[in-house]
């Protein structure tokens, strides 16, 4: 999932910084008015020269590739079970924004008009996560993580999700039992004969 790349070429700069140690007395009192500022003082202090550690004016991004599978199981009685693993898989060398590694199982409860999940994951492989997801009708609401507001960890981030889901021309089929339960097979799918 997601392979490909983006090359920034506007406004860009690419910084390298390594193999320095500086102690910056009284950072706190400074102020900038650009990042480009403080880049140059940063530079500056950590090189002599402000524009040491700049690199290139463009540079490529890799996309967070991943590779993706998952399996969903129907127990027929409107309980479900799904599986999901999402493996970061950087493919190439250079810039990219790492994916994380995850790992989920969801048990739900899923009827027509109502649907209630629990999803459970470990994240990077160590962290432990607990969620909750409600949908009513055509709106769903819903968080993977809601064990950062329990306070059992360092709180470092949470997340909340919604859907609303819209059928455009989906029809009845109540409305064509002249013909049919749903009309004719030609009607419905024009490629049967």
């Amino acid at each position: 999932m997601d392979i490909g790349s983006i090359k920034f070429t506007s406004n860009a700069q690419l910084h390298h910084y390594g193999d320095t140690q500086y102690t910056w007395e009284r950072i706190d009192t400074t102020h900038y008015e650009s990042w480009n500022g403080l880049i140059r003082e940063v530079s500056t202090r950590l090189y002599g020269e402000p524009t040491a550690t700049l690199k290139a004016t463009s540079f490529t991004m890799w996309l967070p590739m991943s590779l993706n599978a998952s399996f969903d199981y129907n127990f027929e009685n409107k309980f479900y079970l799904n599986t999901a693993l999402v493996l970061n898989a950087p493919l190439f060398n250079g810039n990219y924004v790492p994916r994380p590694s995850i790992l989920s199982v969801t048990p739900r409860y899923e009827t027509r008009n109502f649907e209630a999940a629990l999803p459970l994951s470990i994240y990077q492989w160590q962290y432990p996560r607990v969620g909750l997801a409600l949908r009513f009708y055509y709106f769903t609401i819903g968080s993977d993580y809601l064990t950062s507001l329990l306070g059992f960890h360092d709180f470092n981030g949470t997340d909340i999700y919604f859907s609303l889901k819209m059928n455009i021309e989906k029809g009845s089929c109540k409305k064509r039992r002249r013909i049919g339960p749903c009309g004719t097979p030609e009607r419905n799918f024009p490629w049967s004969k």
